[in-house]
């Protein structure tokens, strides 16, 4: 299910209130008939447009993760995902995935995991400017840029 913040909720809703077509919305706000008509019926019924909770327990790794997991992320901000696993792993005998670290830190803290400024930028950045040709023998020579077929005569 994708995710919706409360303030895009609200101003959909009150594009439906002061007239604007339903089909407007949907293409305005990028929802769904049904989205609209869910966010409609939760807001008749319980008055709110926040989100609806969630059933069941957390999850046993995302639980532990909350708990243990910001002290390490404040004295170690620029640490990587792999990094932070392995340092949960080795702490808490407990091996959780990228994806499952960089959502407690996401979603739970609220970080970022944007680099530093200090560190070196990706290694498979271009060395010249955009429209600049190759070097003499590139592997690429020749190729063109276009994803197209080319014309077959026949």
């Amino acid at each position: 299910m994708k995710a919706y913040s409360r303030d895009l909720r609200i101003r959909a809703l009150d594009a439906l209130d002061v007239g604007t077509p339903r089909p407007e919305v949907i293409r305005l706000f990028g929802v769904s008939t049904a989205t609209l008509t869910r966010w409609r019926r939760r807001q008749r019924e319980t008055g709110s447009l926040a989100e609806s909770p969630r059933p069941g327990p957390p999850g046993p790794k995302r639980a532990g993760l909350k708990a243990g997991l910001l002290p390490h992320l404040e004295a170690h901000p620029d640490a990587t995902l792999e990094e932070l696993c392995q340092w949960w792993e080795t702490t808490e005998g407990v091996r959780v995935s990228h994806a499952t670290m960089s959502r407690v830190i996401t979603r739970h803290f609220g970080w970022t995991r944007k680099k530093s400024p200090s560190e070196p930028g990706n290694a498979t950045r271009r060395s010249a400017p955009p429209g600049a040709s190759r070097p003499e023998g590139s592997i690429l020579d020749g190729l063109s840029g276009s994803t197209r077929l080319a014309a077959t005569s026949g």
